[in-house]
Order: C-alpha cells, then structure tokens, then sequence
C-alpha cells in the first residue's frame, strides 16, 4: 500500500465497511481526503453517516438489552421442562431394554 496515495486509503475504507468496521472505514475516508482525494465531496458524506450511525450504535458491553433478557427469562421454564421430559424419556428407554 502506498501510504501517499489517496486511491489506497478510499479502498481501505471501502474494504473496512464491506466488514463492518466502520470506525477504521472512516478514518481511512477521513486519510483520503487529508491526501487530496477527487471524491472528497463524496467521502465526507460517507464519513458524516459512518459517524451519525456510529454514535446512534449501542455501546458493547453495556450489557443485555430489554428484549434479550426478556427472551432469555422465559426460555427458562422451556429449559426446565426439557430437562424433566429427557430425564423420564431416559427413563422409559433403560426400562424398555430392561425387560
């Protein structure tokens, strides 16, 4: 990659956003255009939406969000009940091969 080449840094910011990294998507956007890019009117559009959704994201690691717990809360009893219905169907297969 030719660090002084404009052309380089529009692609890695391309490549970046295809993989979702869009904090490396738009400080390469944000490179480009240091280095005097042609699209330079088009790449600040993009940088300004990367940034607008970026700041709009939920935080990692804040934790689960209401809908989650909730999902996760009630896949307990399932979970409960599934495990009391494999112990008696395990049951019921030992004492068939028995007799």
């Amino acid at each position: 990659m030719n660090p002084k080449e404009p052309a380089c840094y529009e692609m890695l910011g391309v490549a970046a956003w295809a993989k979702r990294d869009y904090h490396l998507a738009a400080t390469a956007f944000e490179k480009a255009i240091a280095l005097g890019s042609p699209q330079s009117d088009l790449l600040r559009l993009k940088i300004i939406g990367l940034k607008d959704y970026i700041s709009h994201s939920p935080i990692l690691g804040s934790g689960p969000s209401i809908p989650i717990a909730m999902v996760l809360l009630m896949s307990i009893p399932v979970l409960v009940a599934y495990y009391f219905y494999a112990k008696r169907r395990d049951k019921r297969r030992r004492d068939k091969i028995q007799t």
